[in-house]
């Protein structure tokens, strides 16, 4: 069973898992809340199922100017788990 949380923290790297990791591709970010103790999360990098292109990827959508009012919320949230 997977545990979700909410982490809010400092990026320290990110990097996908290396090759021969046994089981599917995932991409490893791990950053620091106030106690400055790596924190690794771990996302998913390939769908188990090929999109109509045939391709397994996952694809995103970055928008550097989004807006909601719940950013307000998160950016006062205290750093950590």
């Amino acid at each position: 069973m997977n545990e979700y949380c909410m982490f809010k923290g400092r990026l320290l790297r990110a990097a996908p898992f290396k090759d021969g990791y046994p089981g599917s591709p995932h991409y490893v970010i791990t950053a620091t809340g106030n106690d400055n103790v790596p924190f690794n999360i771990v996302v998913n990098s390939a769908s188990t199922e090929p999109g109509e292109d045939g391709s397994d990827d996952v694809y995103f959508h970055a928008n550097q100017n989004f807006t909601d009012p719940l950013t307000d919320k998160l950016n006062a949230l205290d750093f950590g788990l």
